[in-house]
């Protein structure tokens, strides 16, 4: 019975290498014991007619070539009109004349 027990000792001993993938798993777990938070969303927030009606102002050109305008001319409107589109980054201008675009392009489609 003894020379089973030192049989075991002896297997148990001689650690397995781990692969790759094994170790960084171990070593995540070790190092990070807290969870990953997904990240926060924005909450959308409508466009007052006061934004619309100054994007519109400097933008317009925009739609109606059909070309989405690059940060630079967001942040000339942006500098523009400093209170009507206060609550408003260079992307929601970007974004809001990229859908006025597909919108535009949509409606002289179906026509």
């Amino acid at each position: 019975m003894t020379s089973i027990t030192t049989n075991m000792v002896e297997e148990d001993s001689h650690p397995t290498p781990l692969s790759e993938t094994q170790m960084d798993d171990a070593t995540c777990a070790n190092n990070s014991p807290q969870q990953v938070k997904p990240p926060l969303k924005k909450k959308k927030t409508p466009w007052q007619q006061t934004e619309v009606q100054a994007v519109e102002r400097h933008m317009n050109r925009f739609i109606t070539s059909c070309v989405v305008p690059e940060k630079s001319d967001c942040e000339k409107c942006l500098k523009s009109e400093p209170e009507a589109l206060k609550n408003r980054d260079w992307q929601n201008l970007k974004f809001y004349v990229y859908n006025r675009i597909t919108a535009y392009k949509r409606k002289f489609q179906c026509e």
